[in-house]
């Protein structure tokens, strides 16, 4: 009898399951060139562009469109990107995940699959081979270093988090010129527990590395040059250990969960874990605080577990939202519950036909002037200057961080999926691609990665499949 219900509910299963298998092939087979199959925004109406007149809810808020985009709503072609990177049979895929500027005109780059560390110069009008450098690449090419976030600590000294063997390494260069030339590793600090953000103290001369599986906060005290190194602290946290911010005039390090809601503030002093409480989002993405320390700020989502997924709880943002919250540290600290929120601030990033799905980094201009990242969706919102709203603007596959000029006067974008810096052009309005080498076609598990983390496959661009299970997991 079991063995007959099982067997009708496998039936059942799959008869529900079909449909979405074929979206799901139909789908890949536009984005990736099969000329016999293709998507109908007819049948499928809920795989669209965000219209073109879409703005934010004050209805200040503008999207600026690149020539020959069609944003036509709601006959749009599906996952039509105003930007798709060239490819090469003899190419590689890097997947970037960082960067940082290593002097005013150079930004080092770490890559999550290839193992390479790059040197890009800022000038304009280079070649990609002026542009673009390979300044440290990994010994053994089968087993491949796996770096994360890289950090510049001090003037040619520089951090980078080493996945693969759950490390961070230090690395030194020549600085006395503009270009880089080579990164010399003189240092490792083991952080088991695959390592996530960096932090560094500059006064007291310690680094903070979180640990996501490991579940804590790891200290390291400079004794001396930055080769010699004393573990000052390894701090249990009650979640798996994510986004860092120090916060020196209140003695502490905030953390945030890697995935879900947990925050701990932990002593820079006594290294003690001083509070544990809950946000009310998940998918912390970065971490900024205001030049006071008065308030912290970061992009997140929020989804609400008691809303059915209905078009109308998805159009309007109340099943899945991407936000910009600010929020008061000395509340964090002392507050409980709904308390803590009180006198914050929030601003959606998504309105209805435009959810700016998995918003992923932030940047501050000296002016402090905002930018965030939106991995789903391949765009970056930027603030208007001297207002509280954002335009968007497309960029390559996949945002995953950013950073202003010295001048303020382009926005470097790192784009994870296309290997690529998009730079935003902030007067003009305009993007530019500088490709970091030639890349190959994605194969099949890269494909289905690239979809994983694509928002544009739901109804408005509000979530990928990453929003609910973070980098493949959940949202705790």
């Amino acid at each position: 009898m079991y063995r007959q219900l099982a067997l009708s509910y496998l039936i059942i299963a799959l008869a529900i399951l079909s449909p979405a298998f074929a979206t799901v092939g139909r789908i890949l087979a536009q984005e990736y060139g099969s000329e016999s199959t293709s998507v109908s925004n007819e049948i499928y109406p809920e795989y669209h562009q965000p219209p073109v007149e879409s703005g934010y809810l004050d209805g200040n808020s503008s999207i600026v469109e690149p020539s020959g985009y069609d944003a036509s709503y709601p006959e749009g072609r599906v996952l039509k990107y105003a930007h798709e990177p060239e490819y090469d049979e003899d190419g590689e895929y890097r997947q970037p995940t960082s960067f940082a500027f290593a002097n005013k005109s150079t930004l080092l780059v770490s890559t999550k699959k290839s193992g390479q560390i790059l040197a890009v110069r800022t000038e304009a009008d280079l070649s990609v081979e002026e542009r673009t450098q390979v300044v440290f690449e990994s010994g053994n090419p089968s087993t491949p270093f796996s770096f994360g976030k890289i950090l510049k600590v001090a003037q040619g000294i520089v951090a980078v988090v080493e996945e693969s063997q759950s490390q961070i390494l230090i690395f030194q260069f020549d600085d006395q010129v503009g270009s880089i030339d080579k990164l010399q590793m003189i240092g490792s600090l083991s952080a088991p527990g695959l390592p996530k953000d960096l932090e560094w103290d500059a006064a007291n001369r310690r680094l903070f590395a979180s640990a996501t599986w490991g579940q804590r906060l790891y200290v390291w005290q400079l004794d001396g040059e930055f080769n010699q190194w004393t573990r000052l602290a390894e701090v249990d946290l009650p979640m798996c250990g994510g986004q860092v911010q120090l916060l020196p005039k209140h003695d502490a390090a905030l953390v945030v969960d890697a995935f879900g809601r947990d925050y701990a503030f932990v002593s820079l002093t006594d290294f003690r874990v001083l509070r544990h409480d809950l946000l009310y989002g998940h998918n912390v993405t970065d971490l900024a605080a205001t030049e006071d320390e008065s308030m912290v700020f970061f992009p997140h989502q929020l989804i609400n577990d008691t809303a059915r997924s209905v078009t109308t709880n998805i159009t309007w943002g109340g099943l899945m939202s991407n936000n910009l919250r600010w929020l008061r540290v000395d509340r964090m600290l002392q507050e409980e519950g709904i308390e803590i929120f009180k006198k914050g601030k929030f601003y959606p990033l998504g309105t209805p036909g435009n959810g700016a799905g998995d918003p992923s980094s932030l940047a501050v201009s000296s002016a402090d002037q905002l930018a965030v990242t939106l991995a789903g969706t391949n765009r970056v919102a930027i603030q208007e200057e001297g207002e509280s709203y954002f335009w968007q603007i497309d960029v390559g596959f996949r945002p995953v961080d950013c950073v202003y000029s010295a001048d303020d006067a382009r926005l470097f974008v790192l784009c994870q999926f296309s290997d690529e810096v998009s730079v935003v052009d902030l007067k003009k309005r305009e993007v530019e691609h500088w490709s970091l080498g030639k890349l190959r076609y994605p194969d099949q598990v890269e494909i289905g990665e690239r979809l994983f983390f694509s928002s544009k496959l739901s109804h408005d661009a509000w979530m990928s499949c990453h929003s609910c299970h973070s980098q493949g997991h959940t949202n705790g």
